[in-house]
């Protein structure tokens, strides 16, 4: 599954090679307290991938920052499924699932807005960002949803 993940998240693009990671610490958390709050997550999404808008609009870095971010993400979903390891294999599998049909969903949804996007007109630069920007955002919310849904953060 680990597999299945790592390539579809890296279907699209390469990542970022400035940097180790763009993703800032404290997204679970982030979550956590959200979740308890009854508040919304997104913000804590905005929050962890903030380094990718301090980038001046339409500079190739930025491009980068998003993809370096998604990889990132899809990286953090599959280490979270693979620290079920010591759950029963029925649910371990049930979480695989939930993941890989999460993350096909999300990615969907980010090419049905492209494609909606482009009726009538021709592809622009910025349409790449777009993109990969929904496309992080999307894999960032498969893991939230995994998240919760596995119990690892428990709505109060």
């Amino acid at each position: 599954m680990r597999i299945f993940l790592l390539f579809v998240l890296a279907f699209s693009g390469a990542a970022a090679q400035a940097q180790d990671t763009v993703l800032k610490p404290g997204f679970r958390d982030c979550v956590a307290a959200n979740v308890a709050a009854n508040a919304p997550i997104i913000q804590c999404v905005a929050d962890a991938q903030s380094l990718c808008t301090e980038f001046p609009p339409g500079e190739a870095a930025e491009l980068a920052c998003y993809f370096k971010a998604k990889d990132e993400w899809g990286v953090f979903l599959a280490d979270l499924l693979d620290s079920f390891a010591d759950r029963p294999a029925e649910l371990q599998e049930v979480a695989r699932i939930e993941a890989k049909y999460a993350v096909l969903r999300n990615l969907m949804n980010c090419d049905l807005r492209t494609e909606l996007s482009l009726v009538g007109r021709d592809p622009e630069p910025a349409d790449q960002l777009a993109k990969v920007q929904c496309e992080a955002m999307a894999t960032a919310a498969s893991l939230t949803e995994v998240l919760i849904k596995s119990g690892t953060i428990t709505r109060q």
